[in-house]
């Protein structure tokens, strides 16, 4: 997938169904299931790639809601290392 100009060719891009209240606004919607399934996916990547920086859309883009949680808050409560995190 296309994601960010200029990361696109070395970036793994994931994406969730949600992020949005029923007005439209950024809200976590994420479930449980859409959480552990996030975590487990994340936390195989970090093992296989030690050296990745996992990082939200909005790290690289103007919209700042997207997505529409702290990744990096996230990121440290899965128990992720800061040199994993983009800060």
């Amino acid at each position: 997938t296309n994601g960010v100009r200029g990361y696109n060719g070395k970036a793994r891009h994931v994406v969730y169904v949600g992020g949005r209240s029923e007005g439209f606004e950024a809200q976590d919607t994420r479930t449980y299931q859409q959480k552990k399934t996030l975590e487990t996916y994340v936390k195989y990547m970090v093992l296989r790639h030690p050296e990745i920086k996992v990082a939200g859309h909005n790290h690289f883009n103007a919209r700042k809601d997207c997505p529409s949680f702290d990744v990096a808050h996230w990121c440290r409560e899965i128990g992720l290392k800061p040199e994993n995190i983009l800060i």
